[in-house]
């Protein structure tokens, strides 16, 4: 895949709907069992053994890690360009769960969350940084990374914290924050929810 999107996806019931999070549960674990090689992780795996159909439904990406909790499933995906939605939307139909997911795709500058309440995704910001200035004006931001280069943030308030704490930059908001940054050397991505 040329164009890697990373999705988090979380799949929870509301209290009437358990047995549909049990059954989706029994079914990954049927078709991804622990230690599989990677090519047999792809999405359309789960649907061709659900008997769903993908006509139409974006599946190609892989479940790269899951993680089944009592009232919830993680799946952790890589899939080509854009997030796997209509897929999660049709095991939601199926199994009459909910689902929230985060997805990333920096090649294309997407960044989402549809995590609103921020109930089991609160990420909000990610920033990059890239080569650090000849002029020494962005040191002591670059050494307090300690060779890292992409951090995340759950709110405007740890984002900004973070820069006046590593780097010294004075913003209140992240609009004044943006006005202080080189973008050349430092990227601010907010993650949204287009849905």
């Amino acid at each position: 895949m040329s164009n890697i999107c990373m999705d988090t996806a979380i799949f929870y019931a509301e209290e009437s709907f358990a047995d549909g999070l049990q059954k989706m549960k029994d079914a990954i674990e049927t078709c991804y069992p622990v230690g599989r090689p990677y090519f047999e992780s792809g999405m359309s795996k789960l649907f061709d053994y659900l008997d769903i159909s993908t006509a139409g439904t974006h599946v190609r990406g892989d479940i790269i890690h899951y993680t089944l909790e009592d009232s919830f499933i993680r799946l952790e995906c890589d899939c080509a360009w854009n997030p796997m939605k209509e897929a999660y939307d049709a095991l939601c139909s199926h199994f009459d769960l909910k689902m929230v997911f985060t997805a990333e795709e920096p090649g294309c500058d997407l960044y989402y969350n549809t995590d609103i309440e921020g109930w089991y995704l609160e990420i909000q910001y990610k920033i990059v940084l890239f080569e650090k200035p000849a002029d020494g004006s962005l040191d002591a931001l670059f050494e307090a990374a300690e060779g890292n280069t992409d951090f995340y943030f759950h709110s405007d308030v740890a984002l900004l914290q973070w820069f006046q704490e590593n780097g010294s930059f004075h913003a209140s908001t992240i609009t004044e924050l943006y006005e202080l940054i080189d973008s050349d050397c430092i990227t601010v991505h907010e993650f949204t929810n287009p849905y």
